[in-house]
């Protein structure tokens, strides 16, 4: 592979780099110049051999045969076409359901546009900067974060970078509101809702033993709302099983809750 040296240009008060690489374009790999900011011209970087050593460190993994041209995919593009069809594989689809919400309300207006290559720890730092700045919590910024870092693991098991996670790094902001205090729910309280829904008489009798039945279940029995969905008669004539593949139902899949995939109903 032939090296590269790039060239170097002053625009008013701006150094430039100007190289090749792969790029996709059009879902076609091509041959594309770059051309990037590299530093303000100040007393550090006053002449072409101060600025040299930031274009060289951009060129390195080039001329190292450590780039793939998928890395100049954006955000946007990668989990399009790459992380949402292997989340939908290997994830319940309540969790893709959240995965995706959260990415195209949230993540993707603020990052989506930077290309994997150049993302760094800054930027995902700052879009929780950002969203902290909006209100959100400890939780929800960790929600946020745990699904930018597995993009960029799952970018890095294809081949696609080479290096660290640059969003391992990533800080909370201490200032972001700690997860609010929880209330569980007594036996007493429980027998209450119950006990009003006995007596209620706004709902038919069928929908009255279908919410008893579901509160039961959920509380008494510790299933998940999944879980509780996904009861078959054979169910009822024995306890419900722990081995943590109990069926679940979410979403119009039906399947196992905790291990396994889930899959559509015929």
């Amino acid at each position: 592979m032939k090296t590269q040296n790039g060239t170097i240009k002053r625009i008013g008060k701006s150094w430039y780099g100007r190289w090749r690489e792969d790029a996709i374009v059009d879902g076609q790999i091509q041959r594309v110049q770059r051309f990037v900011k590299l530093a303000e011209f100040d007393d550090r970087y006053r002449a072409k051999a101060d600025v040299r050593p930031l274009l060289a460190e951009k060129l390195r993994p080039l001329n190292e045969g450590r780039t793939d041209a998928r890395g100049t995919l954006t955000l946007a593009l990668f989990v399009t076409e790459f992380y949402e069809p292997y989340a939908r594989e290997n994830f319940k689809p309540s969790t893709v359901h959240g995965y995706t919400k959260l990415w195209r309300d949230a993540l993707c207006p603020r990052v989506g546009e930077i290309r994997l290559r150049d993302f760094k720890t800054v930027d995902a730092a700052n879009m929780l900067t950002a969203f902290a700045a909006k209100g959100w919590g400890r939780r929800s910024l960790q929600h946020a974060k745990s699904l930018l870092s597995g993009i960029f693991t799952y970018a890095k098991n294809l081949g696609v970078l080479d290096g660290i996670n640059p969003v391992q790094g990533t800080l909370i902001p201490r200032k972001a509101a700690a997860p609010a205090e929880t209330h569980a729910t007594t036996p007493e309280e429980v027998l209450t809702i119950l006990e009003v829904l006995e007596k209620a008489k706004d709902i038919s009798e069928h929908k009255r033993i279908q919410a008893q039945v579901a509160i039961g279940l959920v509380f008494f029995a510790g299933l998940r709302p999944g879980e509780a969905r996904g009861l078959r008669r054979p169910d009822r004539r024995g306890r419900p099983r722990r081995s943590g593949k109990r069926r679940a139902f979410q979403r119009n899949f039906a399947g196992h809750g905790e291990a396994g995939r889930l899959r559509r109903p015929r």
